[in-house]
Order: C-alpha cells, then structure tokens, then sequence
C-alpha cells in the first residue's frame, strides 16, 4: 500500500532526440546517449538516490538509428531496473509524415502502440504499463488504443496544451476506460499553465513548488533525455551540463528530505492500484466476466483464452489470493488481488458482471462468492472435493461449502458427465441447476506438429507427479516409478515433464533421477511454462495418461470419473494418446475420438508389443483433425457463452 500521508512522485523522462531538428537532419549524433551525458548519466543520477524513474521511448526512431541502437537504449533503462513506457511520435512510420497521435483514426492509433509496444517487450522480455503521446498530441481514441493493447497507464494529458484534443483531468489522477490517466502537473502563472518540468523552473523555485503546492492526488516531474546537456544552434551542437546534473541531484535530494513524497514508477501504482485495490473507480457493466479462483490453473487460461479471442468486446477480470501473474496477464484484462475473505466479499458485491466464473477447489471462495453476488454464479469443478475420498471423509467446514455451492450456484460446470451428480443426490443434496460439460479444449496459440526423430517409440507424461516416498494410499495414483521401469525395461523411449504448479525440489525426486543416469531410455524434466511444453514434447510419439488407484483410498468413481487437461496438452503438441483402462472416463474420451488406444495397467509390460500392431500414422492424423474441430477451445467457447447469457 501507498504509505498513509506521503503523495505519489513519479520523475518522468521523455526518450528521444528533438524532433524537429532530426527531421531536418540536423543532428549529428544520436542525443538520447549525448556522449554518456544523455540517459547514462540521468541514471547515474538516479542511483546515486537511490531512485527510479519512467523513461519513455519514442521507439519508432528505430528506422533512423537502428535495432541495435535501439536494444542498447532499452536494456540500459530495463536492466537498471528503471521503467520503459511507450512514446508515440509516428511521423516516422507514416507516409504522410502526420506528427500527432490525433491525426491518426482509432484502428491506426490501434496499430501504432501495437507495434511500438511489441519493439519494446521483445527487446525487455516484459509487459510494458504506460504511454505518453508525443507532443500531448492525444484524443479519446488514443486511450481506447492503448486499452486494446493492455497499456492501463497513460500521461499524455497536459492540461491547457493545444494538442490535447481531450482534456480528462487538470491536476487529478482519473480512470477511463479502465486506463488511468496520470496527468503532467501544472501550476498556475500569470494566467498560464506552466507543466512541472525539471527544464522550466530553477531549484529555488522548483523548493518553492514541491513546499507550498497541495498536490491533488499525485505530483510528477518530467524532462527529457536531453535535458543534462547545453544544446545550441537548433540543437546542431550540444555541450555537458555539471551545472544541470548538480541541478537535478539536489532536487531529488530535497525532495526526499521533505518526506512527503513517495517516489513510484507508474508499473507499481498501476499493481498497487488495481491489483490490491479494486474498489478505485470500479467499473461496472454487464459486459464483463469475472472469474474467481484462490490459486487459478490452466483450465481457467484456457477458457479466458477462448473467450477473449471470440469475445474481444467482453472484459475479463480475474480475482485471485495469488496466481502466476506473468502466465495470465496477457489474457485478462485486470486481475485483482485480495488479501481475505472480506475483501472478497466487498468486491464481489461492487461488481455488477455478466457472470461471476468460479472455480473449485476449494470451495470456500465459491462460497464467498454465491452468497454475495447480485448476478449469476457459475460454479465450475476442477476435481469434486467430495467425490475424491467420499463425502463422509470430508473435514466438515469443506463439506459444508461444497455443498452450499452445488445447491445454491445459479449453475455447475464440469469436465465430467452429468450422471456424476447422482452421487451427491443420493447422499441428500438437493442438486438442481442447469449443467454445462465443458473439457478443457486444445488452444490455438499453443499447436504444435512436429514429426518424432526416431522411429523407436517414445512416450511422456505431464503432470502432476507425487515422491515415492509419499503413503501410497493418498499418492500411489501420482507415483509412476513403477512404469517408467517397465517401459525402459521395454526399450520405449520415456519422458516425465512434472506439472508447473509443483515444487521444483530435487531431492525429493531422487529414485527419478538416480533412474535417468542409469539409463538412456529414461529422462526426468522439471517444469516448463505452459506455452514451451508443447514444443518439446511435440517431438515425442505419445501421451501417456496412467494412474494406478488400487492401492490408494479414493472413492472408486474419483479415478473412474476424473479427467486431467494433460489429453489437451497432448493433442495441441500434435501427440496421440495412450490411457490406463481403469481410467474409464479418459479411455472413453480418447478412443470415441480416435486419437488413441487403452490399455489395461496389469498388461503395461507388454505395451511394446501392443505399440508394433497399432497403425501410428492414422492416430497421428486424427488428432490433427480433432485439435482442430471438436477438441477446439475457440469453437468450443460458444457454448460456454450461450450457457453465460441463458442464466439472465
């Protein structure tokens, strides 16, 4: 949180060379180095007060300099730990040499933040936050653009300025659009409107300014990478400044030692903000869909993934205890942070969607959610808490939730058939809501075809992977030391890519990896991003899908019943499927599709033998067609949407 009483500072500098000058080709060198005394020495400064700033690139002088000019300037800024915004001055790419973000329509001003934004995450490797239109040259359709490209900062709006063609604010950080607009500071002079600018004012007057002005909501400082040096002959020439770097320096320390500034980049403000505190200037309208997870998974990605591509004009929020931000961000439009289950509850009641998604396990937060919505709830069940041991084996606080939520969830969403809620209606719960069977479907951006280097049979398995070491009654459905045995004993080719959301502890996996070095057959690999374990493993022959439950204490529908997204995963990398018959409701799945074959647990030592009579290449092509059809999560998401708006 923003601590109590201090205001918000951000120090802003604006990335380029003059423009006019290096139109006119006046420029004899790029200024935004300046010989050491452009953005180096800005930096120096900086950390030698321990401080950071938010530097935005005008990075369509890339034609002019170059890539490699370009690179050199934001990794400078992004591994000094300082922020890259987007600075749009598109006469650069323009053919008719417009200078203004205004000049352009929306669909252009769409396309030019999207490229410059897609130079800059290239080269950092990161999501950028915040733009700032050259010249303050901005309109209503410039803080659309940068919404479609989940920038949710800007710092165009310099109030009075002539280029402004929309004015939100004076001095006030405002909200449109879900893009907050953070001002430039101006101060009234003589009936002007003079920007807080580190090139407009002196230090004596710039202690004046940061003492006496009761700044609104924030106070910002902005110059330009050029502002260290002595420029001269219409920027023809240009000498260093220690009198401007002396400057500089004593103003941020006086600053600091007014202790009523906080100094922010606007990437924090923007996750402190929105993140943590939702309830600033929320937004509400029936055209969003919010899911709510305490530790959301693939399943929630992939169907936020389907609903965005089919559905842009939807907007998707996710609310969440914690989540890999860096794996959903890209797909939801917001994601918020709560810390309990009161604020929770408050902002479950702010929100006005379309429909709140909600995911078990656990079936707290479902709970939460179903009590306190004013709009339809969907309650969608990864694995039923219930059914895993028996209702009876349930602690009573879970019992107790998941039992509200099957009996008062507007509706129930699942990857299982519909029958499997005869087993709570026999134990008395009262189960009456409309029911959507939806899998987790294949989705496009993670396709992969590739064709296996050797014709020796090679298999794999990702996902969930319990130690040895853990009871057998609870884990021996997740151990699979005894298969990888077999199969290397077989001479087939395995692979173990344990799930992402595990611990990456060596030790406890040592048999594992003791079995890898005896053996060439065997490979044992910790855990990739979602969006690289395709690729790798599309180079493989088969999924493999065994749990062993007969030693374990599940309820006997658990294993019979239960169906992980690894099929999904397996089909996007291009991989037909091999599944344990005891797995009744994945060897159904699999082999009505074709894409695979079954195989009883007590006859795996002679899988070999089944892998020489099976016809690889016709299960090979099946799955193409089936990815890419009935197992599509894009033409699958249809239904999901039409299941939304029947709930009304």
């Amino acid at each position: 949180m923003i601590k109590k009483n201090k205001v918000p500072l951000f120090i802003s500098i604006d990335v380029e060379n003059p423009q006019t000058p290096m139109f006119n080709h006046n420029l004899k060198d790029n200024r935004i180095w300046s010989n050491g005394w452009g953005i180096k020495k800005i930096i120096e400064v900086f950390n030698n007060n321990c401080i950071k700033g938010i530097f935005f690139v005008n990075v369509y002088e890339i034609g002019f300099w170059g890539k490699e000019e370009l690179t050199k300037i934001l990794k400078l800024i992004h591994e000094s730990g300082n922020e890259v915004g987007l600075h749009t001055h598109p006469i650069w790419i323009d053919d008719k040499r417009r200078e203004f973000m205004y000049e352009y329509s929306l669909e252009e001003q769409v396309s030019i933040i999207k490229q410059g934004k897609s130079i800059i995450e290239e080269i950092i490797g990161e999501s950028i936050y915040s733009h700032r239109a050259g010249g303050y040259g901005y309109n209503d359709d410039t803080i659309e653009a940068c919404r479609r490209n989940k920038i949710f900062i800007d710092s165009s709006n310099f109030f009075s300025h002539k280029n402004c063609k929309s004015i939100l604010t004076k001095n006030l950080i405002v909200k449109n659009n879900d893009v907050f607009e953070i001002p430039i500071n101006v101060i009234e002079n003589q009936n002007k409107y003079l920007k807080i600018d580190f090139d407009w004012f002196t230090l004596n007057e710039f202690e004046n300014i940061f003492t006496a002005t009761e700044f609104e909501s924030h106070a910002s400082l902005m110059f330009h990478s050029y502002s260290l040096t002595n420029n001269s002959d219409g920027f023809s020439n240009y000498s260093p400044s220690e009198e401007k770097v002396e400057k500089l320096d004593k103003l941020i320390k006086f600053i600091k030692g007014l202790n009523r500034f906080e100094f922010l980049s606007y990437r924090d403000y923007y996750k402190k903000n929105v993140f943590t505190n939702p309830s600033l200037n929320i937004k509400t309208e029936n055209k969003q869909i919010v899911f709510v997870k305490k530790n959301p998974q693939v399943r929630i990605f992939k169907q936020a993934w389907a609903l965005k591509k089919r559905y842009p004009d939807y907007e998707l929020i996710l609310i969440a205890k914690y989540c890999e931000v860096k794996f959903f961000e890209n797909i939801f439009d917001k994601i918020i942070f709560v810390k309990d289950d009161k604020e929770l509850e408050s902002i479950v009641k702010a929100f006005n969607p379309l429909v709140y998604h909600v995911h078990a396990e656990p079936n707290l937060e479902p709970a939460i959610v179903i009590s306190n919505s004013n709009v339809p709830v969907l309650y969608d069940v990864y694995d039923f808490s219930g059914l895993r041991y028996g209702i009876e084996k349930l602690n009573d606080a879970e019992r107790n939730y998941e039992k509200y939520s099957l009996e008062n969830a507007d509706a129930i969403v699942f990857k299982f058939k519909e029958d499997i809620l005869d087993y709570y209606r026999t134990n008395g719960y009262n189960v009456d809501s409309p029911v959507l069977t939806y899998l987790d479907y294949c989705i496009d951006d993670y396709l992969k075809w590739d064709t296996p280097a050797s014709n020796e049979y090679s298999l794999v398995y990702a996902g969930v992977l319990n130690p040895s070491d853990l009871p057998e009654n609870k884990y021996g459905n997740n151990q699979y030391i005894k298969f990888a045995k077999s199969f290397i004993k077989q001479n087939l080719f395995y692979q173990i890519y344990i799930n992402v959301w595990q611990a990456d502890v060596q030790s406890k996996y040592w048999d594992y990896l003791e079995l890898a070095k005896e053996s060439h057959y065997f490979k044992f690999n910790f855990s990739l991003p979602q969006d690289k374990l395709q690729t790798e493993i599309g180079k493989l022959h088969f999924g493999t899908s065994f749990h062993d439950f007969s030693k374990t204490d599940h309820h006997p529908l658990f294993g019979e019943t239960s169906i992980g997204n690894k099929l999904s995963t397996y089909l996007e990398a291009g991989l037909p499927i091999i599944v344990g018959k005891n797995l009744k409701y994945n060897t159904e799945v699999v082999e009505d599709l074709g894409v695979g074959f079954s195989i009883d647990l007590d006859d795996i030592d002679n899988l070999g033998l089944y892998l020489k009579e099976i016809d690889y290449h016709e299960f090979k092509n099946k799955v193409k067609l089936v990815r890419e059809n009935e197992f599509s999560a894009y033409k699958q998401v249809e239904r999901l949407m039409q299941f939304y708006k029947n709930l009304k």
